[in-house]
């Protein structure tokens, strides 16, 4: 087995668990392996008074899964907001997926890089240490959550018929953590200017080159969209109406929080996805804490949002970069170019949740806290709800991301 030591592990991330236990209310399918049961039954948790008449299992597919109780908490959730069986055995016994979260191991072929889910409470607002002080505890779970050699991994997809060598995705990748990494510009005009390298990347057989030409090329795309931000005021012009009404039901499907337990009819859920496709009146409240907004004032002009206050939103899709945890098995097999728009298109769908907050708050303009919670939102769904990948949502995602329309999107809710 290759060495699964791992590649990134930056000292602007910080993680550690507050314990404020949003993972475990049912927002989560925890899947258990045979041994994971076995493990759990042994505690003898169906001899304790709090599991009188209910199961610790649920059928899931042909497997099992931890069980819910009424409103959606883990069956193992206790009323101080900790696991019962951390709290008695020890952390090392929970199930793998309740250790890992909010950590996701990437092998890429050329080792294993760590991304994570920013839908946690703690790693949107950069609680706790560095990741670095973690690398003796990841590269432990690494052994655990990854399958196989990632050097005999298949080379990614570039397009959908473009294969590259893992170095070349990792070349290309580098333009964008460039891109994002010029700081004389705003983030909104740098989240644009990855949208035309995009468009300019998608034009090239990159495959066909060696590593000394597509540097050369990739530094002529860099140079090419930064000329392009110099040049190009952003003016704020209103995407057409059809791509309004898409880029809300994609805030919908992203930003709702369905729960285990929950009172929550199918046609309670279609009522919300409709009010969303109609845009009028009031934001339906997508989850429990959602702010009642009306949806004409999460279209005015703001003006450019300060770097501290996008921290949390540039931060993100560095890691993500730097992770390459955009596209492949971990963004529905999508190819590594079209995992990119998707990648940018939770730029504007994070400062739409960051204004709704801010107008909840009574706030001019979104803070930091805004978009913390707007990164959250934006996560939540990202590479894992099934919905996401049906035919319907992968085509009206790839119209959102035409350069076009995702250009008027970043900065028509960036500035």
């Amino acid at each position: 087995m290759t060495d699964l030591s791992l590649a990134n592990l930056p000292e602007y991330q910080c993680f550690d668990c507050q314990g404020c236990a949003a993972c475990c209310k049912g927002i989560f399918t925890i899947a258990l392996s045979e041994e994971e049961v076995a493990r759990i039954r042994a505690q003898g948790w169906e001899h304790e008074p709090e599991f009188k008449g209910i199961k610790l299992f649920m059928p899931y597919g042909d497997k099992l899964r931890l069980n819910h109780r009424k409103g959606g908490d883990c069956v193992f959730l206790n009323s101080d907001n900790r696991c019962r069986i951390h709290a008695k055995f020890g952390a090392d016994t929970k199930p793998l997926a309740c250790r890992a979260y909010p950590f996701k191991h990437i092998p890429t072929g050329e080792g294993v890089r760590i991304d994570l889910r920013y839908d946690c409470p703690a790693v949107a607002t950069n609680f706790g240490r560095p990741l670095t002080a973690l690398r003796a505890e990841l590269d432990a779970m690494a052994t655990e959550v990854i399958r196989g050699d990632p050097v005999e991994m298949a080379p990614p997809r570039f397009t959908e018929a473009i294969y590259l060598p893992w170095g070349h995705a990792a070349r290309v990748t580098d333009l964008f953590l460039r891109l994002l990494a010029a700081e004389e510009f705003d983030l909104t005009t740098r989240v644009v200017g990855c949208v035309d390298a995009i468009e300019l990347l998608g034009s090239l057989r990159v495959d066909q080159l060696d590593a000394p030409s597509l540097d050369i090329l990739l530094n002529t795309i860099f140079q090419k969209a930064t000329a392009s931000m110099r040049m190009n005021p952003l003016e704020r012009t209103a995407p057409p109406a059809m791509v309004l009404t898409a880029f809300r039901q994609h805030l919908c499907l992203y930003g709702r929080e369905d729960r285990w337990g929950a009172k929550s009819s199918f046609f309670q859920r279609l009522l919300t996805y409709l009010r969303m496709v109609d845009g009028s009146g009031f934001v339906p409240r997508l989850r429990a804490d959602f702010p009642k907004v009306p949806f004409f004032i999460l279209d005015d002009p703001l003006g450019i949002p300060p770097d501290e206050v996008v921290e949390p939103i540039a931060r993100c899709l560095r890691l993500r970069l730097e992770s390459m945890g955009y596209f492949g098995p971990n963004f529905y097999n999508y190819p590594l170019l079209h995992g990119l728009g998707a990648l940018f298109l939770t730029y504007p769908m994070t400062c739409w949740f960051a204004r709704a907050y801010a107008v909840g708050r009574k706030l001019p303009a979104p803070d930091a806290d805004c978009m913390a919670r707007g990164v959250q939102l934006a996560n939540h769904a990202y590479g894992i709800s099934p919905v996401q990948n049906l035919p319907v949502e992968r085509a009206r995602l790839a119209n959102l991301c035409k350069r076009q329309t995702l250009r008027k999107l970043v900065a028509w809710y960036g500035r």
